[in-house]
């Protein structure tokens, strides 16, 4: 028997392995208990996902985003209703306002834990170290005005960097035409 997860702020249930969706009346999903913790799937399991009103705009974007075969619209349903599959995935994510767990059998947390410390210090120092080729360096000089962002080499020339600051106030500064 699965487990049953509601979600007020997407209106959504998600139900791990078997089990049955609340009915179509707003009272039988508004009785669920709103999920604030971490769901832990296995990768292996099946979880399905039923929508009671619009899906969010951030659930539809993520159908575009990931491969073919993870979300499975099931067209025998009155309200959008998803099979969701992470075969061979390991990792944390959101999914319509579910703090999600998917854990892997072979990849134990550790293992896990040590992989995402080695991405960190690998591509976190890229932005802030002066000793890489890249870097973003902000500045604010006066309040609601005058912020610049720009990318530049570990050691840019002066002139180079007073340059491009000073292109980015003129065009900050320029008129707008309506």
């Amino acid at each position: 028997m699965g487990e049953t997860f509601f979600c007020r702020a997407s209106r959504a249930v998600l139900i791990t392995g078997e089990g049955n969706f609340p009915g179509l009346d707003e009272n039988g999903w508004e009785t669920l208990e709103d999920c604030a913790g971490v769901i832990e799937i296995d990768e292996w399991q099946t979880a399905y996902l039923r929508f009671y009103g619009e899906e969010p705009a951030q659930f539809s974007r993520c159908l575009n985003a990931v491969s073919a075969g993870r979300f499975e619209r099931l067209p025998h349903h009155a309200l959008p209703t998803y099979r969701v599959n992470f075969q061979n995935h390991v990792g944390q994510s959101s999914l319509a306002g579910f703090r999600i767990k998917v854990v892997h059998r072979k990849i134990t947390e550790e293992h896990f834990n040590a992989m995402l410390d080695f991405l960190c210090d690998q591509y976190a120092t890229l932005i802030f170290s002066l000793r890489q080729s890249a870097g973003v360096h902000w500045r604010k000089d006066r309040a609601g005005r005058g912020q610049s962002i720009s990318a530049v080499s570990a050691h840019p020339a002066p002139s180079a960097a007073r340059a491009s600051r000073s292109r980015w106030h003129r065009d900050a500064d320029a008129p707008r035409h309506a």
